[in-house]
């Protein structure tokens, strides 16, 4: 029988133990608040508001779509499209955005910087319980479970989702809906557990990534299936409860889904080939032993030939040597909680390996590399298992008194280190001779000699720890809470302090200053920056010299220099910026990459013909004449200015097509080929004539005149007066939740000059009516609030039934 896990006995396969017997306020004391602390400090400058994070996503993708998101809520309404980035890309719909997930309420009240830290530290304070919740649930004693929750909250994994904000929610709520699902599978408290299921399972598919829910639901269903067996009425309420959250997130899916087959990922896809280069290469193993060994990611990172040639998803995946010391200790556990978690790490790696892993390269191949894209995010699966482990492993040393496989593992440590501190310090000419060959040449001689020394400092250093993990394990014979509490503290604290390098901060006021360049470009411009983006040539986005290694120098470049994100979080509109996760529009991607294929002049009768006002390039585009046929006075340079040792350039391309217009001439094409074959040509009036997709050839018309009467980031509704028949042309990204109207009757919305939005019109004077068709949203929040009024009804009820007669 499953026996609650509060009480004494077997649960799930583990056996409780008299350490169960430590005091609750003892408990509190010894391990839950130094972790608390301690965390608390590392986080204190972002709850201040003092610093920020950075790091990669964290500014360059969410930050600008957090803050446009909190402007659209502050005016009363959530936006289904973001009209500063892309000519207008999918917002709600796209689950990298996190636009539903609950702690968006802090937007409301706090300043975007501050609540888009929030949604990472609050999440670093939470995984410590998590992992404790997950340990409780499979009948761990509460001091092996808060070691489960310490190991977890330490990992270089979890460090590393500290730049990812769409990856971390779904972390920290992975361990705690296996949780509930195993309380849930018990006899007892089926309604409340079936409520906390429902709103966990809801929070992980807000929460920005759908592999991530995904995981958690197969650890969370495979716990259940090891603890349980298969025959339990317990499957149904789990059922019955996920079923329930996928009905509270409604309005996420409901919108992705209409999203998705325009775009790129959805109709095109991605390669076998790209969507593996985030695979975990056996080689980083290193890793597990040498914190940062190919450096944290600052400008000296030297690890991309073992990272698909890209910077790592995860910068680090050290566990720390408390935890392999606690993994090897529970290695003798046959239990069913073992179990499962070596089955979670077993599928994890296999997964996880991607490229490297025949099989799954194999599989990949027939078209399921869009579903799986980054395999390295299947290490969710290896760090909840791993965190399952430590808590067995900690249990076993300081609950039973089994310390002979923690002390092997320490001997065997110790050895290791000791050997590679001894040879590294001897054989210095083949060791850095070795490392020449894996650290790339523009690197100098004098870094790879003082990455040698950095690798033998880290070893000594790890002999070091390892001694006070020893002498803590001999006071654990006659201390043992004493002894386990200070041995996650000590985990804690030197799991910060090797791995610093995986969470940098910066003056967060720096980023709450506009640039100086942005004063030379008019608010709601439209404008490429061309320089990350590649659009102008391949980016050079480290060029140029900074005062030192720390990567916070390019990201306050990038804010000088008026990156996409920078331009949208202060109203200018970032043509051609597209989101990492490959779900904005398909149309846009592929004029983007038609763009950075081309040659210079027809790059420039692209921008033109996509309305674009200003580029920024860190070249100069020399004879300007020539680049735009034989005209004078179609492009302008605005402004130069050297930063960060880098020369940037503004230009103003003065005849570019218009945000709205109406042209009587149309051109139908074949394919987009042809299309963009036809706005490359000099000899193509971009303000008087558009390409529409079909068969039939040119249309001649004498155009017409667009007066705007009213307009806003999903809307637009105008008065064509018509000289011909033609085709009114709207300068936003081409989506399929949009819908038209001609004189309160439906119109078609036609793909215009590659990506942009056209309706046709006949002749004489109509209104016309442009906008995102909202009634889909509209019905899932319907049965959203349905189901969420139906989990709040099941834990009232559930409340009523525990509470004594």
């Amino acid at each position: 029988m499953y026996v609650p896990c509060l009480g004494r006995g077997i649960v799930g396969g583990v056996t409780q133990s008299r350490s169960e017997a430590l005091s609750g306020r003892r408990f509190a004391l010894l391990y839950i608040l130094p972790t608390v602390l301690i965390l608390l400090a590392a986080v204190w400058p972002l709850i201040r508001g003092e610093q920020t994070l950075f790091l990669r996503d964290t500014f360059n993708t969410h930050l600008a779509m957090k803050s446009f998101q909190a402007e659209a809520m502050r005016e009363g309404y959530l936006p289904l499209v973001d009209p500063w980035r892309g000519g207008g890309q999918p917002h709600l719909g796209n689950p990298n955005t996190v636009a539903l997930y609950p702690d968006n309420l802090l937007f409301l009240v706090a300043p975007p910087i501050w609540a888009l830290n929030a949604h990472f530290w609050i999440h670093w304070l939470l995984a410590p319980f998590a992992g404790f919740w997950m340990g409780r649930a499979w009948g761990l004693g509460r001091q092996a479970s808060w070691a489960c929750g310490v190991c977890f909250a330490a990992s270089g994994f979890f460090l590393s989702e500290l730049n990812l904000y769409n990856l971390i929610a779904g972390a920290v709520l992975a361990p705690a809906l296996v949780a509930s699902t195993l309380t849930l599978a018990r006899d007892g408290a089926r309604a409340t557990m079936a409520t906390a299921t429902a709103l966990l399972w809801a929070l992980l598919l807000l929460a920005g990534d759908p592999m991530s829910a995904a995981m958690a639901l197969v650890l969370a269903v495979s716990a259940v299936a090891v603890s349980v067996g298969l025959r339990r009425a317990a499957w149904g309420s789990l059922g019955v409860a996920v079923g329930l959250g996928t009905a509270i997130a409604a309005p996420q899916w409901v919108e992705f889904l209409r999203i998705l087959p325009l775009s790129f990922r959805g109709h095109w896809g991605y390669s076998s080939q790209a969507a593996t280069a985030a695979s975990w290469d056996p080689r980083t193993a290193l890793e597990w032993l040498i914190p940062v060994a190919f450096r944290p990611p600052d400008l000296t990172f030297w690890g991309d030939a073992f990272h698909g040639d890209r910077p790592p998803l995860f910068y680090s995946l050290y566990p720390g040597l408390v935890a392999l010391v606690l993994l090897v200790a529970a290695l003798r556990s046959r239990t069913r909680a073992a179990l499962w978690a070596w089955g979670a790490i077993a599928l994890g790696g296999f997964l996880a390996l991607g490229r490297h892993n025949p099989l799954m390269a194999w599989v990949l191949g027939f078209g399921g590399a869009g579903l799986v894209r980054l395999p390295v995010k299947f290490w969710l699966l290896v760090a909840v298992g791993a965190t399952l482990l430590c808590g067995i492993g900690f249990q076993r040393v300081f609950g039973d008194g089994r310390r002979r496989e923690a002390a092997i593992a320490l001997g065997a440590l110790g050895a290791l280190f000791v050997g590679a501190w001894l040879v590294l310090g001897t054989q210095a000419a083949s060791v850095e001779g070795r490392l020449r060959a894996w650290i790339p040449s523009v690197f100098s001689a004098e870094f790879v000699h003082f990455e040698r020394l950095r690798w033998a400092g880290l070893c000594l250093l790890s002999v070091l720890l390892l001694a006070a993990v020893g002498a803590l394990l001999r006071l654990a014979r006659g201390r043992a809470a004493l002894a386990g509490g200070l041995l996650l503290t000590l985990h804690l604290a030197t799991q910060l302090f090797l791995l610093r390098g995986l969470v940098p901060k910066d003056d967060a006021e720096f980023y709450r200053r506009p640039p100086e360049l942005l004063a030379r470009v008019p608010e709601g411009s439209l404008v490429v920056n061309a320089i990350s983006g590649s659009l102008f040539g391949p980016g050079r986005i480290g060029a140029g010299g900074f005062p030192d290694s720390r990567v916070l120098w390019l990201q306050r470049r990038r804010h000088q220099e008026l990156s996409a994100p920078t331009l949208a979080r202060w109203h200018r509109r970032a043509e051609f910026a597209s989101s990492p996760e490959g779900l904005d529009s398909f149309l846009t991607r592929a004029t983007s990459q038609a763009i950075a294929r081309a040659p210079d002049p027809i790059r420039l009768r692209l921008l033109e013909a996509a309305g674009v006002d200003y580029l920024i390039l860190d070249r100069e585009l020399v004879d300007l004449a020539s680049l735009v046929d034989t005209e004078e006075g179609r492009i302008t340079k605005v402004h130069s200015q050297v930063t960060a040792g880098r020369e940037l350039h503004l230009y103003r391309l003065d005849r570019r097509a218009e945000a709205v217009r109406f042209v009587g001439n149309i051109e139908r094409v074949p394919h987009m080929n042809a299309a963009l074959a036809r706005l490359a040509s000099p000899e193509m009036d971009l303000s008087s004539t558009v390409v529409l997709p079909g068969e039939g050839g040119p249309s001649a018309g004498s155009g017409g005149r667009v007066e705007i009467l009213a307009s806003g980031p999903e809307h637009l509704r105008v008065r064509v007066s018509a000289q011909s028949a033609g085709a009114l042309v709207v300068q936003r990204s081409f989506l399929p939740i949009y819908s038209a109207e001609v004189d309160g009757q439906p119109a078609s919305i036609e793909v215009a000059d590659l990506h942009r939005m056209a309706i046709e019109v006949p002749l004489g004077v109509h209104e016309v009516t442009l906008e995102v068709n909202r009634r889909p949203l509209l019905l899932s929040f319907l049965l959203s609030m349905g189901s969420l009024l139906t989990v709040v009804a099941l834990a009232i009820r559930g409340g009523r039934k525990a509470a004594p007669e």
